[in-house]
């Protein structure tokens, strides 16, 4: 993922993949015996306006998501391949399209 300047100069870049991962094991990758370098395709990248965060979803771990720093990817927020199945977002498949919607609204001067 790269984070551009207005300029379109290299600012910050963030490396999905490739990494170590099994498309038949159940992350994390460490758990794995047959795991080997895997690609990842970035399938859905989305704008958390809330917290200024990138949510970014893959084709590697099954579709696990994580969140980087808007303001530089190279720093993530947030990642966890323990939490099992219900965090499972994509699609592990090259062909299967995947479409996302962020919205917020506010509740008590809160944004949520």
């Amino acid at each position: 993922i790269f984070q551009l300047r207005p300029s379109l100069h290299l600012e910050a870049r963030a490396e999905t993949g490739p990494k170590e991962d099994a498309r038949t094991c159940t992350p994390p990758a460490s758990a794995c015996q047959d795991t080997k370098p895997m690609p990842n395709l970035n399938k859905l990248l989305l704008i958390h306006p809330s917290n200024s965060s990138l949510i970014v979803c893959g084709s590697r771990y099954r579709g696990i998501c994580s969140l980087l720093n808007l303001s530089n990817v190279e720093q993530q927020l947030y990642y966890s391949d323990s939490k099992g199945e219900r965090t499972y977002v994509t699609s592990i498949e090259d062909n299967v399209n995947v479409v996302g919607v962020m919205s917020t609204y506010r509740k008590d001067a809160r944004t949520f």
